[in-house]
């Protein structure tokens, strides 16, 4: 079996914790370090998936500049994506430049007659600058394995702390 697990931010998950020993209902998501514009409609609680677009900004009519990456791609894979799709004919570039040093930074200009606006569509459709990733979170419950959601694991984790606290609370 194998589990797939979407990173979350680790101060999120305490401060879920923390509403769910105050009997409080929590919703919580997933955070991804490479930025981009997430679509978390499907997540159904890390039971589904959820849709990742690369941020594009519009420099000029005929310039458009990536950003921000999707999780799980690097600026190689992408700009490979790029090229490829320009190659099946899907998009016309004239050339895609990396300047990424700290920041993400991905130029592409566009040939006479093909404008930023209408590429836009087509790096989403045709590229790594949208992927989909599928969560499955199976953990060891009760010595077998469970597939939960993110809200179930947190409050097995509330519970087993509950139950260490109070263990401690008797030794003294």
């Amino acid at each position: 079996m194998s589990t797939a697990i979407l990173p979350h931010n680790f101060v999120e998950l305490l401060q879920a914790e923390i509403a769910l020993l105050e009997g409080e209902e929590v919703e919580i998501f997933p955070d991804f370090i490479t930025g981009g514009i997430m679509d978390a409609t499907d997540y159904q609680r890390g039971r589904g998936k959820v849709k990742l677009r690369a941020k594009i900004e519009i420099k000029d009519p005929k310039t458009v500049t990536i950003t921000e990456i999707c999780y799980g791609t690097t600026t190689e894979s992408l700009i490979r994506s790029v090229d490829e799709a320009a190659k099946r004919g899907k998009i016309k570039i004239e050339s895609i430049n990396d300047y990424t040093a700290e920041k993400v930074e991905i130029e592409i200009k566009l040939p006479r007659g093909h404008y930023a606006e209408d590429l836009i569509t087509s790096l989403y459709a045709y590229t790594e600058c949208e992927v989909s990733l599928s969560s499955q979170m199976i953990v060891i419950k009760d010595d077998l394995p469970a597939e939960l959601d993110v809200v179930e694991i947190l409050k097995l984790h509330v519970n087993k702390l509950q139950e260490y606290l109070k263990k401690e609370l008797e030794i003294e």
